[in-house]
């Protein structure tokens, strides 16, 4: 699978779509495993769930599937809603979550992107990712796309603010990115696969501000992880820490 596992209180949870078409949670300290919810829905579903704060200190694990969203209980496993989206897979993006808005985008082959709020749709559009997660900070949503494109959202609407190419690819701009974007501070940070690290303004305008490449001919696909004082990067070559 390609999402990653997360810890809620003493669970570990994994979605494990590929190996088992089930999403399973695990005592964090024995291995024992608590629950496991199975699914047909879940062949070709890639994202990592989401937790959300809910009303009344409850929480909520988001995942989007094939054709639908979902909201499981995470202590149980138990589902409480499901969505129809009509987005097929393969669903890689996990669920953006921004206040009580859960957007998910993805898709194959037609892609696109649908907000749901209360349980509805409030939006669908044609603007989406294949691979990276877009994140969300203030009003709005940002990411670089597959295609090298820098692409800034309105949460509340869908609407498109930005869309640009990014300056300075090198090669086919195909499948050009698979890491996320990071916000730090008042930068957005992209890792490219094979044309080095792009950095814009947290604005929409998503002014790009710098282009940095390592000596690295290798892939990097994974999205890049921040400290206090350092920026870690993986290749499929090496392991870099950048600081100061």
């Amino acid at each position: 699978s390609g999402a990653s596992p997360i810890l809620h209180g003493d669970l570990l949870i994994v979605n494990a779509a590929d190996e088992g078409r089930a999403v399973i949670a695990f005592d964090k300290t024995t291995g024992e495993e608590l629950w496991r919810y199975e699914s047909r829905n879940l062949e070709l579903a890639y994202g990592t769930p989401r937790v959300r704060d809910l009303t009344g200190g409850k929480k909520e694990l988001v995942l989007a599937v094939p054709t639908e969203m979902w909201g499981l209980d995470p202590v149980t496993g138990k589902r409480n809603w499901s969505v129809t989206t009509n987005m097929p897979g393969n669903i890689c993006p996990s669920v953006v979550v921004s206040d009580d808005m859960l957007i998910a985008f993805g898709g194959y082959p037609r892609k696109s992107s649908v907000a749901v709020k209360a349980g509805k749709i409030e939006w669908t559009g044609a603007i989406t990712t294949y691979v990276p997660t877009p994140l969300v900070f203030g009003d709005h949503l940002y990411w670089v796309n597959d295609d090298a494109e820098a692409i800034c959202m309105e949460t509340a609407t869908g609407k498109i603010v930005t869309k640009r190419r990014v300056e300075g690819m090198v090669g086919s701009r195909t499948r050009s990115f698979y890491a996320s974007m990071v916000r730090v501070g008042d930068r957005l940070i992209a890792t490219s696969r094979t044309s080095g690290v792009f950095v814009f303004e947290a604005k929409p305008e998503m002014k790009q501000v710098a282009h940095n490449q390592l000596d690295d001919d290798s892939d990097f696909n994974a999205t890049h992880a921040v400290a206090t004082d350092a920026l870690y990067l993986r290749s499929n070559n090496a392991l870099y820490c950048v600081g100061k």
